[in-house]
């Protein structure tokens, strides 16, 4: 951008453009696109995609749809949204939210029931907007599930104690399932989880050796790849021991693993190295 100040608009989209195909998403017509797509490297455009994909879950994407929705709706009202509203502008409320939806809202998002961001009070005198987007995303996910365009059933549990919830994992999202109210866990409560009760957890469900090694390849690839971003500096020399312990009925090849090494070398952890290397 520092050779062709002025022109940042047209290296977006040239980045932008670049990914739309993978994103099912129509790339943007920019007809000075040409002065930033020849100055771009293949290398700026792998980090790129690198780092967009990295971000971007199905978790992520309901959020951001749903904070769209609950904006939408909320634009199309003249009344005070973030106060409580008298129910004598209940009629204008209806109205104006129906004509949103059928005009483009229903096209866009599908049919949102209105209970998910618009309660009424208990004496029926006021009705009040949703602050967060958190219902209108339940029924997005559901939407999703059962478009199997999320498969959670493909989750893998890899902690199930009683009282705690069950940690499960899909891809590059982790979550925390207790009694059906989830939250994700980050990298940091990720490691608190030991790869014994990991591995304990998959042999009791029966998991085989060769799909126990892949799941265990794929946990410790998202966790050095966010590492980093997280600026994890403290990991417990017991985790490398305990995942040391995990792999070696599973024959797995130290190539497999090597990113693990080099995470121990990286926060500074040779007793983790040497339980790793040595066995």
């Amino acid at each position: 951008m520092q050779r062709f100040p002025g022109n940042e608009v047209h290296y977006v989209n040239a980045y932008f453009n670049r990914v739309a195909d993978d994103l099912g998403i129509p790339k943007r017509n920019d007809q000075f696109i040409s002065i930033a797509d020849s100055a771009i490297q293949l290398g700026n455009i792998k980090q790129f995609k690198k780092k967009v994909f990295s971000k971007l879950d199905p978790k992520l994407l309901v959020k951001v749809m749903a904070d769209s929705y609950l904006n939408q709706v909320k634009s199309a009202q003249v009344v005070d949204v973030n106060a409580q509203i008298p129910i004598s502008e209940y009629s204008d409320v209806i109205s104006r939210n129906d004509s949103i939806k059928l005009t483009s809202l229903n096209q866009e998002f599908g049919d949102v029931s209105i209970e998910n961001y618009l309660s009424m009070d208990e004496d029926g005198s006021h009705m009040t907007f949703a602050k967060q987007s958190t219902l209108i995303e339940k029924e997005f996910l559901g939407a999703l599930r059962q478009e199997k365009i999320v498969v959670f059933d493909d989750a893998v549990t890899l902690s199930d104690r009683s009282g705690e919830g069950s940690i499960k994992m899909l891809g590059n999202l982790f979550w925390r399932d207790v009694n059906g109210n989830c939250e994700e866990i980050d990298t940091k409560q990720l490691l608190e989880l030991s790869p014994r009760v990991i591995s304990e957890t998959m042999t009791k469900a029966r998991i085989s050796k060769s799909d126990q090694a892949k799941i265990l390849g794929e946990l410790t690839t998202n966790i050095v790849s966010s590492v980093s971003d997280e600026s994890i500096r403290d990991i417990p020399g017991a985790w490398f021991s305990d995942f040391a312990a995990v792999i070696r009925p599973l024959s797995m090849s130290l190539a497999s693993y090597a990113p693990v090494v080099h995470l121990a070398a990286s926060v500074c952890s040779i007793a983790g190295m040497k339980s790793l290397i040595q066995g």
